[in-house]
């Protein structure tokens, strides 16, 4: 679609880019995003059965200690898709802002740059939906 649709007029990434390189970027960014949304998911799944066998194990002698146990794997997992998600919007982020810097760009678009991240977003909620 973004391979056939014109950058609006008004857009400054027109100067920087051609369709079919933003369709080019927003696939990329699709794929990064759904491989992030991929470790993340397995991730957390991974942790939640290695703590919930700890945590019917302990649930045996101290309810508390279950608890302890539940809330330090869920807040590993949390953090692990956190860690993820930051860590694929901020390499494309400086991946971008290293292409304007290397096509000598004096006043660099950074407000339009999260019309090329959309891409990830789609990607990760496309995986996270099948998971």
């Amino acid at each position: 679609m973004y391979a056939i649709r014109e950058i609006p007029a008004k857009s400054k990434l027109s100067l920087y880019f051609t369709p079919l390189s933003m369709a080019l970027i927003t696939s990329v960014s699709f794929l990064l995003g759904s491989v992030c949304s991929a470790i993340a998911g397995y991730a957390g799944i991974w942790v939640s059965v290695r703590a919930n066998v700890r945590v019917a194990a302990a649930a045996r002698k101290c309810y508390n200690d279950a608890m302890q146990i539940c809330f330090r794997g869920g807040a590993f997992a949390a953090i692990i898709n956190v860690a993820l998600a930051i860590f694929g919007i901020s390499s494309l982020y400086l991946g971008f802002e290293f292409y304007f810097y290397s096509m000598g760009a004096q006043n660099p678009p950074i407000e339009e740059i999260p019309a090329l991240l959309v891409g990830f977003g789609f990607g990760a909620s496309f995986v996270a939906m099948f998971a």
